[in-house]
């Protein structure tokens, strides 16, 4: 079980990864899952994922760049494959993006956002991972 936070739910832990990923953006800097884990205050990188499907899900629906593009597998330099398709682009539009004119989504928009993207609930609260 180790790397899990128990204190907040997946869409509430997006709320907090967007504003650093918007940090990070704003800066025009990559960061690792691991990197991202450790800001988090996760023991692994391995639950960074479930927690980015939620920011994935909601740019895709809101037409955004793809901002979990910048969040890179340590050896490849890369998404991860469970962040949909890419492009080199993505990167550019995601550091040219005014982000500060979005608003910070809400836990509830991203959970909406999710369901409406792939037609279930991503949560996961019913065991928190």
């Amino acid at each position: 079980m180790a790397g899990k936070i128990r204190s907040k739910s997946r869409p509430e832990w997006a709320v907090v990864a967007w504003e650093e990923l918007v940090h990070q953006a704003k800066s025009g800097r990559k960061l690792t899952y691991t990197d991202l884990g450790s800001l988090l205050g996760y023991n692994s990188p391995l639950g960074i994922g479930p927690i980015l499907d939620f920011i994935f899900h909601y740019c895709k629906l809101r037409r955004l760049p793809p901002l979990t593009v910048i969040v890179v597998n340590k050896s490849t330099g890369v998404p991860g494959d469970g962040m949909g398709e890419y492009s080199p682009g993505d990167f550019d539009a995601v550091f040219r993006y005014d982000w500060q004119s979005h608003p910070v989504p809400s836990p509830a928009e991203f959970k909406e956002a999710a369901l409406q993207s792939t037609g279930q609930s991503l949560d996961g609260d019913d065991d928190n991972s």
